[in-house]
């Protein structure tokens, strides 16, 4: 079997354990050249058969990052499905990983050992019959890497004939693969009519992606029209990253300096920025802007509550409140914002709508230094250097405490 007999009809015509030999062959460059993608991707369909083998050299090409990306949390999820009488190896891998990798992440890996589980099941049963709910499942967990190995173009046979049949999700990652080209050519105009179809069935979801898609047609101002109603649809039933990008967008309409990195069209990371100037720090735009973000911060969701610290520390839409920025940051701060964590500090520090306290405001840099925020360095050591030694010993330790149980906390 050469790389270009990749389709399904071939892959389904051999064993497993025969797809399993090819590999180890292709992988260890064993009398045909090393091809690492090609063994990855045999493995992958025979691990669908639940062959154990298969698995377990999954796992291995993961953690060592051979034939795709590095992924230490897949290379776990793999090594406890191969397990057991059939593969006696994988315990020893199991064990060094979960002692590596973070709680969430060993959490998040088990996880995805439930999705394989359901994937092999899906497989099952789309061998025998095509069942919708089953091939739209299947090809979700293949095109995205969820309890299976991730090979898009192969997905694409499982979510085709769902989405024939109305399945909106399958619609949905089909219309996701022909915008950005992933397993199949770019398609603008076919993506569109996919996002409609799955749209259409009200799945909201779909309305965001599609929003996002619409955005990155920079020069098309009906396309970035289209994509405020689309994601403010979705926002109106709920949903949390619609809401924070419509507060980003309404509050964007206000800035009067951006660089061209902040039209970059990718709502997830709009990319650096001047200092924001505002013509009107209450203006319609601005109000609405605090409207969405609270719609989302009130939910739970961190970056809105970020955002929303932000408008109320600024002034924006709202009377400029340092009690309120406090409180938002403080609940962003907790689970694991890492700017929110850094703002806070700056306002405890500053005494801003809180008592100050250079000795919490050390604690919460330290934090956010801790959390990722590089920044935050220099002004723990600013604030280090006004502390005692003591304070300094018992400040670190809460600290410390604070980001290990963040760390043991469920996603």
């Amino acid at each position: 079997m050469k790389p270009a007999d990749f389709t399904l009809d071939n892959l389904l015509k051999v064993e497993p354990e025969v797809l399993h030999q090819r590999a180890l062959r292709w992988r260890n460059g064993d009398e045909v050249p090393q091809d690492l993608r090609s063994a990855r991707r045999l493995f992958g369909f025979a691990a669908l058969h639940g062959h154990s083998a298969s698995r377990y050299m999954l796992g291995l090409m993961n953690d060592k990052g051979e034939g795709g990306e590095k992924n230490p949390v897949r290379a776990l999820m793999w090594f406890r499905l191969a397990a057991g009488r059939d593969e006696p190896r994988a315990a020893a891998q199991i064990q060094r990983l979960s002692s590596e990798l973070k709680p969430a992440e060993v959490r998040q890996a088990q996880a995805l050992v439930v999705e394989g589980d359901h994937a092999r099941q899906r497989f099952s049963r789309v061998r025998r019959e095509a069942d919708c709910e089953a091939l739209s499942f299947l090809g979700r967990c293949v095109f995205e890497g969820v309890g299976a190995e991730p090979d898009p173009e192969l997905a694409l046979n499982w979510l085709r004939p769902a989405a024939a049949m109305d399945d909106p999700n399958a619609q949905l990652l089909l219309a996701i693969a022909y915008a950005y080209g992933k397993g199949v050519a770019s398609d603008p105009d076919e993506a569109q009519r996919l996002f409609r179809l799955a749209a259409s069935q009200d799945h909201i979801e779909a309305n965001y992606e599609w929003a996002k898609f619409l955005e990155q047609q920079l020069h098309n101002r009906s396309a970035r029209i289209r994509a405020t109603e689309l994601y403010d649809v979705a926002a109106r039933h709920g949903h949390l990253k619609s809401q924070l990008r419509l507060g980003q967008l309404f509050r964007e309409a206000e800035v009067d300096a951006r660089t061209p990195a902040d039209a970059s069209g990718d709502p997830e990371n709009p990319g650096p920025r001047k200092k924001l100037v505002y013509k009107h720090s209450h203006s319609p735009n601005l109000v609405c802007a605090l409207q969405y973000f609270s719609m989302a911060a009130e939910q739970g969701h961190v970056e809105s509550q970020f955002e929303l610290g932000q408008m109320y520390a600024q002034g924006l839409g709202t009377p400029q409140r340092f009690d309120d920025a406090v409180a938002w940051f403080e609940r962003a701060a907790k689970q694991g914002h890492a700017k929110a964590q850094f703002n806070l500090a700056f306002m405890i520090s500053h005494g801003q709508g809180v008592e100050e306290s250079l000795l919490k405001a050390y604690e919460w840099y330290r934090i956010s230094y801790l959390c990722g925020y590089a920044i935050a360095k220099q002004s723990m050591e600013v604030a280090k250097k006004k502390l005692s030694p003591g304070e300094v010993e018992m400040a670190d330790w809460r600290a410390d405490s604070f980001v290990h149980k963040l760390e043991e906390q469920p996603d």
